[in-house]
């Protein structure tokens, strides 16, 4: 790496944490973070075509994968759905890094994945060191001393302070107006100022780290994962436990297949509970069960003697009887998931749960579509391929619209309506209450509708760096129509967004 290309990742990587000071400081997260990932994740494409860095297009397409999950926080406003955003950011940036340290992403075995992401952080930490210390500072007194700008910039930086307090102090006892502008300009909160270097520090320093990685990744973060030598076990010790845990499951779908289907008059009898407390006591249950048996299926695969073809098909054999009954389980989670919604409504637990879930189901399938097919190595990049899917979705289902329809359509077929559920929701589902105001009672309508008016101030007074798409168009949503409506009383009754949120 040359002098010059050091300096300008640099001088990049501190506009990067300059800007993120700047950009990331509004809760909640909106355009302002949207931005600035989007300005850094340019900046890597931007490095990236300039340096002619490794990955080709892998990491150009991770990249612009990346801005887009980066751009949806300044479309939707539900709060989870952002976390899951930035997650996604993170793992495309990541992945993007591993395909600079020439790691074939579509046939990389799960090891390689798991060594290359510890690398590439690994790396990514170490790498503004390696790049002020070295490629920096190194070459220049290689090179036989520093560069005259950088003397320059020292030198004049060393010069301006103590003009500028002499100068200063004279300007100021001469004029009032002046000392009280210099004094607003000087006088800082250390507490403050440490918290803005510290966050600008790390933001730096993690952008250095990366755009080092991307230019010139280290030859540990390029060497080839060692195959671990794999235990070799037998059909009988890998076969009983699969056998044992594939009757477990089998006898649970048959009681499943009882009680689900028996009615709620056999539920109560048997176990004292009503449908929708059956079905609420094991929805989630279900889908940590589906979702324990991949790693638990990939493990026994990796131990297993691949070379014996009596285990092979001993282990296929069990593996697809184990995906088949854990997708009649899944099946269960669903119907246990609608019986849920039907009697309390739909939540975000359940529906992040459900999407969850869906990405669970996806990976068993590809399970099965490559790894017991004798094409393992096709697997790994597929189940992160799935999730991103999941997330991208998620974008466009709007959860939170999604819930907003289904509890309002829920009331309407004569259940109660949780309102102080209802007024937890974000931005997002704004637009949807708006317009079935009307339609409700005056009770909820002056609930929601209060509550749909005092966010609509809070927006008005927030930072521009907190807007988002959803926000704007709740805003304009609350405008257009009287939200609080006529038959309201003038006193505000208890604030039901105060309530107790219900259970999961």
């Amino acid at each position: 790496m040359s002098i010059r290309t050091a300096q300008w990742l640099c001088g990049t990587a501190l506009v990067v944490g300059l800007l993120g000071d700047q950009l990331l400081r509004s809760e909640p997260w909106g355009v302002g973070a949207a931005l600035w990932l989007i300005l850094s994740i340019g900046t890597a494409l931007v490095v990236a075509r300039t340096t002619r860095a490794a990955g080709g297009a892998a990491l150009m397409a991770l990249l612009l994968a990346a801005g887009g999950f980066a751009a949806c926080l300044a479309w939707r406003d539900a709060p989870t759905l952002k976390g899951w955003n930035v997650l996604a950011t993170g793992a495309a940036l990541t992945l993007g890094l591993l395909a600079v340290g020439n790691v074939r992403l579509r046939v990389a075995s799960l090891a390689e994945y798991v060594t290359g992401v510890a690398r590439a952080a690994l790396w990514a930490a170490v790498g503004p060191i390696v790049l002020v210390g070295r490629d920096l500072i190194g070459r220049e007194r290689a090179a036989g001393g520093a560069s005259p700008r950088l003397r320059a910039l020292v030198v004049g930086i060393v010069i301006t302070i103590p003009i500028l307090i002499l100068f200063g102090a004279l300007l100021t006892s001469a004029d009032p107006v002046f000392d009280r502008l210099t004094r607003f300009l000087i006088v800082w909160d250390f507490e403050q100022l440490l918290s803005h270097l510290l966050l600008i520090g790390f933001l730096s320093w993690m952008a250095a780290g990366y755009l080092r990685s991307v230019v010139t990744p280290s030859a540990a973060l390029t060497r080839p994962v060692a195959e671990v030598p794999r235990p070799g076990w037998d059909a009988l010790a890998v076969g009983i436990p699969l056998g044992a845990l594939a009757l477990l499951f089998l006898a649970f779908i048959v009681v499943q297949a009882r009680y689900l289907f028996g009615g709620e008059d056999l539920i109560r009898t048997t176990v004292g509970l009503t449908y929708a407390e059956y079905a609420r006591r094991g929805f989630f249950e279900l889908v940590a069960v589906a979702g324990l048996v991949l790693p638990l299926l990939m493990a026994a695969e990796w131990v297993l003697g691949a070379s014996d073809r009596f285990t092979v098909r001993v282990y296929r054999g069990l593996a697809a009887t184990i995906l088949v009954l854990v997708g009649c389980i899944i099946a269960s989670a669903a119907m246990r998931l609608r019986l849920y919604h039907d009697a309390y409504g739909l939540t975000h637990d359940r529906l992040y749960a459900a999407a969850v879930m869906v990405w669970i189901a996806s990976a068993l399938a590809w399970f099965g579509a490559t790894v017991l097919r004798g094409q393992r190595h096709r697997f790994v990049f597929g189940a992160v391929m799935a999730g991103l899917a999941v997330v991208a979705g998620m974008n466009v289902l709007d959860p939170d619209v999604v819930i907003a329809r289904a509890n309002l359509a829920h009331a309407a077929r004569g259940h109660e309506l949780d309102t102080s559920y209802l007024t937890r929701l974000s931005a997002d589902a704004t637009a949807t209450l708006a317009a079935a105001l009307p339609a409700l009672s005056t009770a909820e309508r002056c609930a929601i509708g209060r509550h749909l008016a005092q966010e609509e101030r809070r927006r008005r007074e927030s930072d521009w760096r907190s807007w988002s798409l959803s926000r704007s168009r709740a805003d304009g949503a609350v405008r257009e129509i009287d939200v609080v409506g006529a038959g309201c009383p003038t006193s505000d009754p208890p604030d039901a967004a105060t309530e107790p949120a219900p259970g999961i």
